[in-house]
């Protein structure tokens, strides 16, 4: 990529599809800008299906700002710790913005069943040392975890629709990261790597589209209370966003939304666990106000039973269950899924009566999960059975 002209913008037309690419500064790049660009008119592809592993687009070392425009990029396969299925972006200094017609959809990931244990980082799309702009409708869905062979639970996915590590990503113009990924990844939308200083790592803008987003504090600062990077709102269009995390990071008064469209926005927004954002966007307690213990006795006796129920995972989502384990010990068990190889997963809290104190906090997987002295939650293929403990299933 030489002109021996610096400020020369090049354009790489695409008039038909490709198979798996890569653009590669490494020796470097004497140009004002790179433009990747599509047909407008009829569907053109940069497509790895044809190839056996890796991903579709790789872009390293480059100098230069870099758009992709009119591509769909797909096809794209990656398995143990690797990154990046469909776009794998690294080292790339002025950042790389995916603009009109760009759609990254149709990659996935599989860790062999052979390993005992591994993870992916970003099925659709994974950034490093680089900041990605989504504008112009470009939209990031259908990046999956491929199920042709049995998944266990410590198989890891990090980010179904794009993996961030330590990098700044920019939602605009009606871009949407949606539809990816499964129950299964830490980030069905974005993952959220920080640099373990509660930066701003994410800015939605002009009815951006997100469904899921999971904070990570970076390394040695997973779950550090206030090192979680931070999200700047000034314009969404979704109606519902998850935003989940190690929870010992989530403390009362962290500042977790920035930015001027805050207060019209932060009802958009669901923390799991035992917080909510309020409308200074900072994170509040709310077992005072919505799971009180006033708040239980004032529910009607009828509404707690002590005998077992089956329910199906479809019964469970979205809800939670209220555990008494003794007159002053509580658990929830919340954001019940099934993994890959049909198991229950489950995020639990546990606290003493006062509320106020903090919760502990655990993720537990398998077929049989304890509530309390060996008494169960047993799954069966799509049936759950929960035990005969006090218990009430909550919205």
């Amino acid at each position: 990529l030489e002109t021996g002209v610096e400020d020369f913008d090049w354009k790489i037309r695409v008039g038909w599809d490709l198979r798996k690419s890569v653009l590669d500064g490494s020796s470097g790049v004497m140009a004002g800008s790179l433009t990747i660009m599509g047909s407008a008119v009829m569907d053109t592809k940069i497509d790895a299906s044809s190839d056996t592993a890796g991903a579709a687009l790789i872009l390293k070392n480059l100098s230069v700002p870099v758009t992709i425009r009119h591509l769909k990029i797909t096809g794209g396969k990656i398995g143990n710790n690797a990154s990046g299925a469909g776009i794998y972006i690294g080292n790339c200094l002025e950042g790389v913005t995916l603009g009109e017609g760009c759609e990254v959809s149709g990659n996935t990931a599989l860790i062999d069943s052979s390993i005992s244990s591994g993870s992916v980082c970003g099925i659709g799309i994974y950034v490093g040392t680089a900041s990605l702009t989504l504008t112009d409708n470009a939209k990031v869905t259908n990046n999956n975890i491929d199920s042709s062979e049995t998944q266990f639970s410590n198989h890891v996915y990090y980010g179904g629709g794009i993996y961030a590590d330590g990098s700044t990503v920019t939602l605009s113009g009606n871009a949407a990261v949606t539809g990816n990924g499964s129950s299964d990844s830490y980030g069905k939308g974005i993952h959220l790597r920080g640099n373990g200083n509660g930066e701003e790592k994410l800015f939605l803008k002009d009815s951006a589209k997100v469904d899921e987003i999971y904070l990570d504090g970076g390394n040695g600062y997973e779950g550090a209370p206030s090192y979680l990077p931070k999200i700047n709102v000034s314009g969404i269009a979704s109606d519902s966003v998850k935003i989940c995390g190690r929870p010992l990071g989530f403390v009362s008064d962290y500042m977790l939304l920035t930015g001027d469209g805050v207060s019209s926005n932060y009802t958009k927004f669901a923390v799991t666990g035992l917080f909510k954002i309020g409308i200074d966007g900072k994170l509040a307690y709310k077992a005072n106000e919505d799971i009180s213990i006033s708040d239980m006795e004032a529910i009607s006796n009828a509404a707690w039973t002590t005998t077992s129920e089956t329910k199906t995972f479809d019964d469970l989502l979205g809800k939670r269950i209220l555990f008494k384990i003794n007159s002053t010990k509580w658990s929830i068990y919340e954001n019940i899924r099934k993994t890959a190889s049909n198991w229950l997963k489950v995020d639990k809290y546990s606290w003493d009566a006062d509320w106020n104190s903090e919760a502990s906090y655990s993720t537990e997987t398998g077929s049989s999960l304890t509530v309390s002295s060996s008494v169960d939650i047993t799954c069966s293929g799509d049936n759950l059975n929960i035990p005969n403990l006090e218990h009430i299933i909550m919205n």
